[in-house]
């Protein structure tokens, strides 16, 4: 049996309990009207949108160039699925409309764009509730702040004058790992099925380390390397976090596929989507040895009451019961 066919039995739970911090269960503001006029304390807001995302673009070096094409993509996919989307250009604007929001992205930044109150505000709102968006570049900023570091899952690896690896264009092979996600759901408009893979001519990055290991792998960039990740995801301190690594050419940001990423990206984040992060984590799993006196197992099954059967390559059937801690021969092909 293929490994693939117990990934039901070795994954977490898809259910999270991260949810909007706008939301309330409460039945007595179901029959607001709209024009009457309520005021919530803290970051309990109403709004007009279901979703409501904060755009920061501030950058050391200036304006990222593909950032106009970014900020009239994301206007789009606001207009088409409610999303509310504010830009803030620079830290103290940010911080402003932080309470305002349900969602932060963080768009092609470099260098230090908050000082330390600023970074305060920041991963104090986060942490009550926020959630995180990181697109291309984002990896760029902060990078003497570890928690923001943290937040991402990775950062950019530079050369000996500071500047960031680049790839430089490339086209590249999104491989779309995990098939089941919603942030890589998107479907081909032609064929009607879910996008598998999918070619891009892009800047790609080069990591100070892979994200494998302390967040999700969503989709790798095949030629970049034998393990380029590309898009992934966490739950981290609080809250959910989801990069991109895409997004730093202007001509991307009208491809129908990085939009449904993009838009998927943004819901799941605000909680609007379900979608276990856990699954490729090191940290969710114990590596317990069952029986180290096996010969080549070939293919593995787990039956409903816990039973471990397994097949060797010399065609010994063998039936580990997890109980007693014993193998035992039940037949030979």
């Amino acid at each position: 049996m293929h490994l693939r066919a117990l990934l039901p039995c070795l994954l977490p739970s898809t259910q999270s309990s991260h949810r909007k911090r706008r939301k309330t269960s409460d039945a007595r503001f179901r029959g607001l009207c709209v024009a009457a006029a309520v005021f919530l304390s803290g970051n309990n807001f109403l709004s007009a949108h279901d979703i409501d995302a904060l755009v920061f673009t501030a950058s050391e070096g200036g304006s990222h160039p593909a950032n106009t094409a970014a900020m009239t993509a994301l206007q789009e996919i606001g207009a088409l699925h409610d999303i509310g989307i504010t830009e803030a250009t620079d830290a103290a604007t940010f911080v402003t409309e932080l309470a305002n929001n349900d969602v932060v992205i963080f768009l092609n930044n470099s260098g230090n764009v908050l000082n330390n109150s600023q970074q305060t505000a920041f991963q104090s709102w986060y942490q009550a509730g926020g959630s995180f968006v990181g697109i291309h570049a984002a990896l760029e900023a902060e990078d003497g702040w570890s928690w923001y570091g943290d937040l991402l899952g990775a950062t950019a690896a530079t050369n000996g004058s500071g500047a960031p690896i680049m790839s430089g264009s490339t086209n590249a092979t999104i491989e779309f790992l995990d098939q089941i996600h919603p942030i890589t759901n998107v479907i081909d408009s032609g064929t009607g099925v879910r996008v598998l893979e999918w070619s891009l001519t892009e800047d790609y990055h080069t990591f100070d380390s892979s994200p494998r290991g302390e967040a999700h792998v969503l989709a790798l960039a095949d030629e970049l390397s034998e393990d380029h990740p590309i898009i992934w995801c966490r739950e981290f301190d609080g809250g959910r976090s989801a990069y991109v690594g895409m997004g730093g050419q202007s001509p991307t940001y009208s491809d129908v596929i990085f939009r449904g990423i993009l838009t998927n990206a943004i819901e799941w984040a605000a909680g609007e989507l379900g979608g276990d992060s856990g699954a490729t984590i090191h940290g969710n799993y114990e590596k317990i040895v069952l029986d180290d006196d096996i010969g080549a197992p070939m293919s593995l099954d787990v039956a409903p009451d816990g039973t471990i059967y397994f097949v060797e390559r010399k065609g010994s059937v063998k039936a580990h019961d997890q109980t007693s801690g014993i193998t035992t021969t039940i037949a030979t092909l």
